[in-house]
């Protein structure tokens, strides 16, 4: 029977500059030092500059939205302008406000059919004067440190694609699992149709994410790329989950 609920995530890329410009303007913050800086709200900072002139700032990338799909995947790189190395930002704290994805107040406020990124960066594009009120339903902030890999799990161990998953930490409390995963992954056909394919693996659980709640709940990273990208937005399937155990 197939119990376990499976998620996904990856890691985003976007170009990003070392200081602000009318077109970079959305800036990647470190984790203050202040607990007081520390618990501000996601308009408080974004719209309000409640950040600016501490000296936080990693990177400036080109609009709230992307900073929004980048916290909510917890980690990714940026690509400077006019470079070919990637810089890599890993999670590094929150401001322990409620986290609520804005999809889905877009769609009881009708102002989107689908909870698909496609749907939410039309309408944000094409609507600035409605982000403070959409932002306002995730009042949740995340802040990020440069990494020299690919994001960091616990104990910043680097993920593996393929391979990493986020548990509920309270209730998987030892991490560092190995997982069997049978479940299926989001593939784009050559027609450009999504077609879901039998897939099993296993996986380590060596991440956390502040949406997995609840037990037989999963969440997998694939990685960088489009076709990471593409199953991470897709899978939202149950399945089955194997945790294997030293047998005594």
């Amino acid at each position: 029977e197939e119990k376990a609920h499976f998620t996904a995530y990856y890691s985003p890329t976007f170009e990003a500059k070392k200081e602000p410009s009318p077109e970079f303007n959305t800036a990647i913050y470190q984790y203050p030092s202040s607990r007081e800086l520390r618990a501000k709200t996601r308009n408080q900072i974004i719209f309000d500059g409640a950040l600016e002139g501490h000296g936080l700032e990693l990177f400036w990338i080109k609009d709230p939205f992307d900073l929004y799909l980048l916290q909510v995947e917890g980690g990714g790189r940026v690509q400077l302008s006019g470079e070919s190395e990637f810089h890599f930002i890993s999670y590094a704290g929150t401001n322990k406000k409620a986290h609520r994805f804005i999809s889905r107040y877009m769609r009881e406020r009708g102002y989107i059919n689908d909870s698909s990124v496609k749907s939410q960066r039309a309408f944000l594009k094409d609507n600035p004067d409605t982000w403070r009120e959409i932002y306002n339903y995730n009042p949740n902030y995340v802040f990020f440190s440069e990494t020299k890999s690919e994001p960091l799990g616990l104990e910043d161990i680097p993920l593996t694609e393929n391979r990493s998953m986020a548990q509920d930490r309270s209730i998987y409390v030892r991490k560092g699992l190995l997982s069997f995963v049978v479940a299926k992954r989001p593939i784009q056909t050559g027609n450009g149709e999504i077609e879901l394919r039998p897939y099993s693996r296993f996986y380590i659980d060596q991440d956390t994410g502040g949406a997995i709640r609840g037990q037989a709940r999963a969440d997998l990273y694939f990685g960088f790329g489009k076709s990471a990208e593409l199953a991470a937005n897709h899978l939202n399937l149950k399945g089955q989950l194997y945790f294997l155990l030293l047998k005594k």
